[in-house]
């Protein structure tokens, strides 16, 4: 049974459907009006999907709703017989078309309604659904159900041609004048239908500029129906397809429509919108089914084990938008309520979803006491909170939970792995888990989890623990490593029943840890490495290798056999052996093996371990950590050395002179050894041959000896000399034994000298000379030689401060074998100054003459420059004593003169001036001096002072009784005074 729906007359003339007229269907529908959502009727992106369907998919779909009664043979609802008879009367004949058969001109009109024919140009009622769909983006779903929901059009299967003019309800007033026509005649064909309401849809939809929309998004108050008394509703419209959908029927279901499903509510009630939800829903699925929460709410903790206080509780679920274009909707939340309704709920998220996108609301906190809580999905929009909104994707989807949560167990004690791990050797694993719950816990199965280098499976037994309030248990077992690596052990637990494990749980408290990585070293380890018992060895010479081998296992272990390999110098092998080797549990032991090198370089020696009597070798066991080392590099010197080089027993070596070069051999073998014959070779300063020598030599185990050879050199200049030896009695020659260090040279160079040097300079035999003064200077020469040398004569050539010529003179001089002689030479200065003095030698009785022998070592002079003083001087400067008196005291101030020469000499007055502490003359006066030859005088005046302050007296002298002064005789030494203060206080 149809219905036909008032129609309204909007603004500027433009009708639109009013949606108050109800077509009912027969079956059940799964849709429920409970659900419609006044803000929400249908999602942006549902609507404007105009993709959704094809013309095919049209045509097939509407062939699936209705088979149509074309010839009218079924008997009429409305009476008068079949349907056909009931046309007839009205003048409407058959083939009556449905909306499967139906096809018009979409210009003209034209259909095939009552006709055989199809009119020219006409097209199908599918097409002209999907044409226009196209045409304005509208979803061609929208449209058959807004032909359903308007015409009941879908589902007739005798649709009169009226329905057709009128399919979409659109230019049909709701509340028509008297007279006036039902519809807008322009608007009479079904494509005109179509295409008015696809297009006021897209514009509603726009909200095109000068289009009349009565709705909009945001705040609207909106009729429950066209009878004005029953009154209006707010409604917050979320989005531009609601707007569409109410500004083409313009009423909201109430609840006695949503009550009544597809069927009839009250007076008051509208059923356009709520049909049109209704009939998606059913026929095409969710209105919004673009945004949709696609999981259970999951409440999840740090562990699987259960949920407790202080690690945080996680909430979470997925909301996916499969439109495509992006959707906000509002905010979402978990609420959470504990067994006293308190509110603890989670914090507000904004969700905004990209298009064809799942995002995830999730929110951590921790839960406070111990408690069963309740957890729900909340949404916030437009200061509106629900429950319902987004829609769940599957009705199986839980969006409220209900845990307890208890105070977590932690552990108290860390995990303890004690000892060194050793492949074979057991050590006990422990730690300490507390149940902190009011109640009793079952904590679950706990166990160490250990994983091996290669992530194998060693996990201990696990334990079953239950704990009653503030309980603790310690976990202990026993572990025995089977291989050696890194290891991982950790603390690992199941409330499943081993279905799931994890690392966790317990919590560990403050400072405790819950995983140690340990490595399992071997059972067998080398703990210190290959050394030799001797340093510095040399051939010949008997060292032990040895090395120290441990078993930290607790059962005794069969190492096969184990030893060193060795290669000398060359590469020859001199490998010290192996030896059977089993050691018990716990055992040390030190390999040591005997060797000899034979030959000079470095040997190498490394560890060496057969399992299969030599079948194959390995290196040993793993070293121990902390720079043991398998192998050793071993140098070895050679047993025969030369101790010292070449050396002469003199430091110097002069022509002529008797000496002897020796070197320095040494055996530090355990064997005698014969080097055949060792000694030297020498040059002299022209490359001649003057070899010293050599001698056999056989050296016993451990002597050290000394070989001397003489020489006697015959030329001055460079000789070199070299060690020599020959095994073969002077077939071959080879440079000796080798150095015992790097100090040690086999070679010599040294210069030797002439027979004669100066070994001490020129010197006075008189510390000062003074004018007048006889003394002596002289020189020492030496012959090296050990034959009589004859120098000629020999002496020395002298000039004064003017330059003057005052030789002192040479003597005849031979010097016989080693003697060295003292020359000296009179001498007696006559003036002051500075004199030079020279050794000067004749060879051919002062035909030539020369600076004489040359000096013995860079330290002697063969020159002299003494500076004469007078030939009378102050031997003692001025003094006063005492030299600080009261005043009126009594002094004494004195000084010392002498006369150095061998004449008397007159020195005129000598004495003192004086001056006050006001500057006053207080001469002491002065007195005549004579000296006598060599005579020494002291001057000396006894002054009594009467001022206070610091008197000074200085040297005077004069030679022309007082004409002229002078400062007295010259100071001897310069730490002599010509002055002294007296202080009178």
């Amino acid at each position: 049974m149809r219905f036909r729906r008032a129609l309204t007359l909007c603004f500027f003339a433009l009708l639109v459907a009013s949606g108050s007229s109800v077509f009912l269907v027969g079956d059940a529908s799964a849709a429920n009006a409970h659900n419609f959502n006044a803000g929400r009727i249908i999602d942006d992106g549902v609507f404007t999907n105009k993709n959704a369907m094809n013309v095919q998919e049209i045509q097939n779909f509407l062939n699936s709703k209705v088979t149509c009664d074309t010839w009218g043979q079924k008997r009429s609802e409305l009476g008068g017989g079949t349907r056909a008879q009931w046309m007839n009367a009205r003048g409407i004949y058959a083939p009556f078309r449905c909306i499967t058969d139906y096809k018009e001109n979409t210009v003209n009109g034209q259909n095939n309604y009552g006709k055989n024919e199809t009119p020219a140009g006409a097209i199908s009622a599918a097409q002209i659904i999907y044409n226009y769909s196209q045409q304005f983006n509208i979803n061609p779903q929208v449209l058959i159900v807004t032909l359903q929901k308007e015409n009941g059009m879908i589902t007739d299967e005798w649709p009169t041609p009226k329905q057709f003019s009128e399919a979409m309800g659109f230019g049909c007033p709701d509340n028509v004048a008297p007279g006036a026509p039902a519809c807008d005649p322009q608007y009479g064909s079904f494509a005109a239908q179509i295409y008015q309401a696809a297009r006021h849809f897209r514009g509603y939809i726009n909200n095109q500029a000068g289009w009349w929309v009565p709705f909009n998004t945001g705040w609207n108050s909106i009729a429950w129906s066209p009878t004005a008394s029953c009154g209006r509703g707010d409604v917050y419209i979320e989005n531009r397809a609601t707007v569409a959908l109410y500004s083409y029927t313009p009423y909201q279901p109430n609840w006695a429509a949503k009550n009544a499903q597809y069927g009839l509510g009250d007076g008051c009630s509208a059923y356009g919108n709520r049909n049109f939800y209704l009939y998606f829903t059913d026929w095409f699925g969710s209105t919004a089914a673009s945004v949709s929460i696609t999981s259970p709410l999951r409440v999840s903790s740090t562990t699987t084990s259960g949920h407790f206080t202080k690690v945080p509780t996680t909430v979470s679920f997925d909301i996916s938008n499969n439109a495509n274009y992006p959707m906000g909707i509002g905010s979402m939340a978990v609420t959470v309520r504990d067994s006293q309704g308190r509110n603890l709920d989670y914090a507000l998220q904004p969700i905004y979803i990209p298009a064809h996108s799942t995002v995830t609301y999730r929110a951590s906190q921790v839960l406070p006491i111990e408690e069963t809580y309740t957890f729900g999905i909340v949404n916030f929009l437009n200061g509106t909170w629900r429950d319902d909104y987004p829609a769940s994707s599957n009705l199986g989807n839980a969006r409220t939970v209900t845990a307890p949560v208890v105070e977590m167990p932690t552990l108290t004690s860390s995990l303890s792995v004690q000892n060194e791990l050793r492949v074979g050797k057991a050590t006990p694993v422990t730690f300490t888990v507390k149940n902190n719950s009011a109640g009793s816990l079952n904590v679950g199965r706990i166990a160490a989890g250990i994983r091996g280098p290669n992530n194998e499976n060693y996990d201990l037994a696990p334990d079953n623990i239950v704990l009653g309030a503030g309980q603790s248990y310690v976990y202990t077992k026993s572990f025995t490593p089977a291989r050696e690596g890194q290891h991982k052990i950790s603390i690992v637990s199941t409330l499943t029943n081993g279905a799931t494990w994890e690392d966790n749980y317990p919590l560990p408290a403050n400072g405790i840890t819950n995983t140690v990585s340990s490595v399992v070293r071997p059972a067998v380890t080398q703990i210190s490495s290959v050394a030799a018992s001797s340093t510095g060895l040399r051939t010949g010479q008997s060292t032990n290798l040895s090395f120290t081998l441990k078993n930290y296992s607790g059962s005794a272990i069969d190492l096969g056999k184990i030893g060193l390999y060795g290669r000398d110098p060359n590469g020859a092998n001199v490998d010290p052996g192996v030896v059977p080797v089993t050691l018990s549990a716990g055992e040390e032991r030190v390999v040591s093996l005997p060797f000899t090198p034979s030959v000079v370089g470095a040997y190498k020696f490394g560890i060496l371990q057969t399992k299969n009597n030599g079948a194959t070798w390995s290196e040993g066991p793993d070293i121990e950590v902390g720079g043991v080392q398998k192998n050793l590099t071993l140098p070895v010197a050679s047993g025969v050395t030369l101790l010292q080089g070449p050396l002469f027993s003199s430091n110097s070596l002069y022509v002529g002179a008797q000496d002897a070069v020796t070197i320095k051999l040494k055996n530090y073998g355990t064997q005698s050894i014969d080097l055949g014959k060792v000694g030297l070779m020498g040059r002299d300063p022209n490359g001649a041959n003057v070899d010293p020598g050599v001698v056999p030599v056989t050296l016993s185990a451990g002597e050290e000896r000394t070989l001397s050879f003489p020489f006697s050199p015959n030329l001055v200049g460079r000789y070199t000399f070299g060690v020599l030896s020959t095994k073969d009695n002077g077939a071959t020659w080879r440079e000796g034994p080798d150095v015992d260090g790097a100090s040690v040279s086999k070679k010599l160079s040294i210069d030797s000298r002439t027979s004669t040097t100066v070994t001490q300079s020129v010197a006075s035999s008189s510390s000062i000379l003074h004018a007048g003064a006889s003394t002596n200077l002289l020189y020492k020469v030496k012959n090296h030689s050990s034959v009589s040398v004859s120098l000629g004569k020999i002496g020395l050539y002298g000039r004064d401060p003017n330059g003057a010529n005052v030789d002192p003179g040479v003597v005849p001089v031979t010097l016989s074998a080693g003697e060295e002689r003292v020359v000296s030479l009179p001498f007696t200065p006559t003036i002051t100054g500075v004199y030079k003095f020279g050794i000067l030698q004749t060879r051919d009785n002062g035909m030539t003459w020369s600076e004489g022998p040359e000096i013995d070592s860079s330290s002697v002079q063969k020159t002299f420059k003494p500076d004469v003083k007078p030939a009378t001087t102050v031997i003692s400067g001025v003094s006063a004593s005492p030299s600080s008196i009261l005043v009126n005291g009594q002094t004494t101030v004195s000084f010392t003169v002498k006369n150095h020469s061998a004449n008397s000499i007159n020195l005129g007055k000598v004495g003192l001036m004086g001056r006050d502490p006001n500057g006053a003359n207080v001469d002491p006066g002065v007195v005549p001096v004579t000296l006598s030859a060599g005579e020494e005088k002291v001057i000396s005046f006894n002054l009594t002072l009467n001022k206070q302050g610091k008197y000074k007296f200085t040297l005077l002298g004069t030679f022309d009784n007082g004409q002229t002064w002078n400062l007295g005789p010259v100071l001897e030494t310069s730490d002599q005074r010509n002055t002294v203060e007296v202080t009178v206080s």
